[in-house]
């Protein structure tokens, strides 16, 4: 193995354990802020990737309306349905 390759090998396990690091934060007790963000913030930020999965899949149906649906296109949606209700369990829980 050469030079540059083991510190190539070393810089990406680095990164890789900075961001286990960060990702564990989120699941520590009384953590008040992750990354300087507040749980607050993290919180408004998911109900708005909510409301914007929520708008998509109604376009995405409206689209899937204004013609003849496949199989695959109603299963589809069924499973974004599905997806998004399971995110909005998550979050009440």
């Amino acid at each position: 193995m050469t030079v540059d390759n083991l510190e190539l090998q070393e810089s990406g396990w680095e990164e890789l354990r900075k961001d286990r690091r960060r990702s564990r934060c989120y699941s520590e007790p009384g953590s008040p802020s992750v990354g300087g963000r507040s749980w607050k913030s993290m919180e408004m930020e998911i109900q708005s990737l909510l409301e914007k999965l929520q708008d998509t899949n109604d376009s995405m149906s409206r689209c899937a309306a204004s013609a003849t649906p496949t199989t695959s296109v109603t299963q589809k949606l069924t499973r974004h349905r599905d997806i998004l209700h399971e995110f909005i369990q998550v979050q009440l829980s």
